[in-house]
């Protein structure tokens, strides 16, 4: 088994700091029907509250870098917030994270 690790940079909120987290799952476990993930820094460690449950802007593939245009990560960032603030009710943060997955 291998262990895959990237950098993200992702919008949304820590799972601990979601009061309503439960609401956010769906009836098939998914969360608000795919729209948004659970981003966890271990490869084994989906469900913990320092996840930030979000929607991912920027990723890079495996133990790899990605350049980045400023100007439309920027715009990415502000329509991940709102459709986060659509989707939840909660104002997003912007996180730069690892991810094991």
């Amino acid at each position: 088994m291998g262990v895959d690790n990237r950098a993200v940079i992702i919008v949304g909120l820590r799972r601990g700091d979601i009061d309503n987290f439960d609401a956010l799952v769906d009836e098939d476990g998914d969360l608000m029907g795919g729209q948004l993930r659970d981003c966890s820094t271990y490869y084994d460690g989906w469900g913990q509250d320092h996840n930030v449950i979000g929607i991912t802007v920027a990723q890079t593939p495996d133990y790899y870098n990605v350049g980045l245009e400023l100007p439309t990560l920027l715009e990415e960032i502000e329509t991940a917030k709102l459709d986060f603030q659509r989707l939840t009710g909660r104002a997003a943060k912007v996180y730069l994270s690892n991810e094991g997955y």
